[in-house]
């Protein structure tokens, strides 16, 4: 869900605008890169089902809702990709900071989701793909492309061990044409830590802690463990932890998670539903393995596109 449609700045006020309409999108499945790399390749292997059929990893109620607040950031992210693909502006990177300082989920390189979401009874609205692509040592490589009915963004993101995007490779919308920049030395992103260096600082640090708290307030409301599932969705069976909000709205409006800690991007199902409304559902599609970049180094372009050059 993205901020037209389906953004995250309260689940509660957004998700009743959203279950009032209905609506139709795309399809498609995200196609593992056309040439796998030879060290990604020797160190991973297609995960077999039986993987997941019991819970191993320790888990506790926020490190299972960690995983949704990163889904709501990607999901909000979507909207302010276009002006840092054409000036520069610092918002897009420092929701890739959100994004990546809380991941957790068992991802191997090579691996990858599909995650697509819309109202039951309706085609998808939108689709997250989500790969890593390689690690290094205190750092990662991140490959995201996102579709909002015929909107799709495409971005590779190298972040520092906290989270930080050192370099972002990105498919500029309309031309194609791709770019790599690094955030803290483009548009106001810079200006930011230079101009503001000890706000910034300050910022950053009450982030770790007073931010993702904030988010939390905005995202949950009485979140509970219901316990244990087996579930089954388009991308298999898994056993999943079901957990249970609840909200005190006119709509009555009741979210279902079943997360898993042993799943890569660990959200297997999320459904938003209240009585007499259609219900909202975020679905794990498929699980891919040997995804390698796809943006072509020798055709990259330094620094951020031209809006006036896009065509239409």
């Amino acid at each position: 869900m993205t901020v037209r449609c389906a953004c995250f700045i309260s689940i509660a006020t957004i998700l009743a605008a959203l279950l009032l309409y209905g609506c139709a999108g795309i399809e498609g499945i995200l196609k593992p890169g056309p040439e796998r790399d030879t060290e990604i390749t020797a160190a991973i292997k297609p995960r077999r089902q039986r993987e997941f059929a019991q819970i191993q990893r320790h888990y506790d109620l926020e490190s299972l809702l960690i995983s949704i607040l990163q889904y709501n950031n990607l999901a909000l992210s979507f909207d302010y990709f276009p002006q840092f693909a054409w000036n520069g502006d610092f918002v897009f990177p420092e929701y890739l900071h959100k994004i990546f300082r809380v991941e957790n989920s068992p991802f191997r390189p090579g691996e990858g989701t599909v995650l697509i979401a819309g109202y039951e009874g309706f085609e998808t609205e939108l689709r997250i793909e989500r790969a890593l692509l390689r690690r290094e040592i205190g750092s990662e490589w991140w490959q995201v492309r996102q579709t909002y009915f015929d909107d799709t963004i495409h971005y590779e993101v190298f972040v520092s061990e906290d989270g930080d995007p050192v370099r972002i490779r990105y498919i500029e919308p309309g031309s194609g044409i791709p770019h790599e920049v690094e955030p803290g030395g483009i548009g106001e992103y810079d200006g930011m830590q230079e101009g503001h260096s000890e706000e910034r600082e300050l910022l950053l640090e009450e982030e770790e802690a007073a931010e993702i708290a904030k988010e939390w307030s905005y995202a949950f409301n009485e979140p509970s463990i219901v316990g244990e599932e087996l579930i089954e969705v388009a991308a298999g069976k898994f056993i999943a932890v079901h957990v249970r909000d609840t909200y005190d709205d006119e709509y009555g409006t009741i979210v279902d998670y079943w997360i898993s800690p042993d799943v890569p991007g660990n959200i297997v199902k999320i459904v938003y539903s209240s009585p007499g409304l259609d219900s909202y559902i975020v679905e794990l599609q498929v699980l891919t393995v040997g995804n390698t970049s796809v943006i072509e180094i020798s055709e990259i372009v330094e620094g951020a596109g031209d809006p006036d050059g896009v065509e239409g």
